[in-house]
């Protein structure tokens, strides 16, 4: 299924609606029903990170949360056919500095890239956060960047080409961290994601997907992956449906690669796109993707086919709402 075409927006950091005439497929929404929504889904649905369960392979309406440059976050509404339709900014303090976000059950994760710590805040029934608490992770955090979570495990990738594992306490708060080399196969990691046994990153730097077995918190058996030569770059992953996904922030594309058994990376192919430009991360919500665009402020959405490629995609402007969009998080409503 193809993402509509999406309008261009005018807006600024209020609410506003990206169609020029009326539309039942876009219905105006009042600032609050971000604010209630965000309460529902984030308590019922999850993290929101790529996983292989049934319900993930739908597209189902929700809300993109994507961190920005200026220290914002933005939210933008997604309709029951995954086209975005209007967003709002987010001004919070615990945005200063953000890197990315992570959502996982009632807790919202930031990452913040010059104090060096993960804040994590609780979502309280009327969407906004509160009770946020910074870390430094046991001095772990060095310029923290990707994060993921499993069960009661944050995984977090740092610049120094380590990744912190810490445990979560009933709060929600990350504890006991500590710095995991991964074999030193971490070359500036990026983005970070679990999926059943294993830990996928993004080596920038390297050109690279590091895969470690995990358990808990250890991690074991940790391999660089090059992808055929699929990865240019890479910053953003997420894994869907047996796919890992990963943006090439250097030659502006997209590579999916199937997942095997071991965690190891095959038939990896490449998708570029105009609409892509600086791509720094990607997140998928059943059949559509969406990538953030660092270099011109855009998203881009996609239909995501069943052998891992983009096609027909669209790009979403948000005027002063996307300020060189850093990351992305989807997270679905359900009723």
């Amino acid at each position: 299924m193809a993402p509509r075409t999406l309008p261009t927006a005018t807006s600024s950091t209020t609410m506003t609606d990206f169609h020029t005439q009326p539309s039942p497929f876009f219905p105006r929404r009042h600032p609050r029903w971000f604010v209630a929504c965000l309460g529902l889904l984030l308590a019922a649905c999850g993290s929101g990170d790529g996983d292989d369960d049934a319900v993930s392979q739908t597209t189902r309406q929700g809300v993109l949360a994507i961190s920005n440059s200026n220290h914002t976050a933005t939210l933008c509404q997604v309709d029951a056919e995954g086209a975005l339709t209007s967003c709002t900014v987010q001004k919070q303090t615990a945005f200063r500095g953000a890197g990315n976000f992570h959502v996982a059950g009632t807790h919202v994760y930031v990452s913040g890239l010059q104090a060096n710590t993960v804040t994590a805040c609780r979502l309280t029934a009327t969407g906004t956060v509160a009770d946020c608490t910074a870390s430094q992770g046991d001095g772990s955090f060095k310029v923290p960047m990707g994060m993921a979570s499993a069960r009661s495990t944050l995984y977090v990738t740092n610049e120094n080409d380590t990744l912190s594992v810490c445990s979560l306490d009933v709060a929600g708060k990350p504890t006991a961290c500590r710095a995991d080399s991964a074999g030193g196969t971490l070359k500036r990691p990026v983005g970070i994601d679990v999926s059943g046994q294993h830990v996928f990153v993004a080596n920038r730097s390297a050109n690279s997907v590091t895969v470690c077995s995990t358990s808990g918190t250890s991690l074991s058996n940790c391999t660089e992956q090059s992808g055929g030569g699929a990865f240019n770059g890479p910053v953003g992953l997420t894994v869907h449906g047996g796919w890992l996904f990963v943006t090439n922030a250097n030659d502006d594309s997209v590579a999916g690669c199937l997942i095997g058994g071991a965690g190891a990376l095959a038939a990896c192919r490449t998708t570029r796109s105009p609409q892509f430009k600086g791509p720094t991360d990607i997140s998928v919500n059943g059949a559509v993707a969406y990538v953030t665009n660092f270099r011109n402020d855009t998203i881009a959405a996609c239909a995501l086919g069943s052998d891992g490629a983009l096609t027909s995609c669209r790009s979403f402007q948000a005027g002063a709402a996307l300020r060189h969009p850093n990351g992305l998080t989807f997270v679905p409503l359900s009723f």
